[in-house]
């Protein structure tokens, strides 16, 4: 996952800061439901409150930049 952030020349803290600004004022929970926010589900997620708060944002931030390419391909 961070070859594919960094090989694009762009840092996972640049990427978080600008997707998500407060993102070091999260926990694990509050990530959770973003990431259900942006899938739009109600499934029950909380495995992955196993992973490292790290790794949650990272997930957080990957959603959001696919997003935002399927986004740009529609216009």
């Amino acid at each position: 996952m961070n070859d594919y952030l960094y090989s694009r020349n762009i840092t996972k803290k640049y990427l978080l800061m600008f997707f998500c600004p407060i993102y070091n004022m999260m926990n694990k929970t509050e990530l959770l439901e973003i990431i259900k926010k942006l899938l739009k589900t109600d499934a029950d997620l909380d495995f992955l409150l196993n992973l490292p708060e790290s790794d949650l944002e990272t997930l957080v931030v990957c959603i959001r930049e696919r997003f935002d390419q399927l986004g740009k391909q529609t216009l």
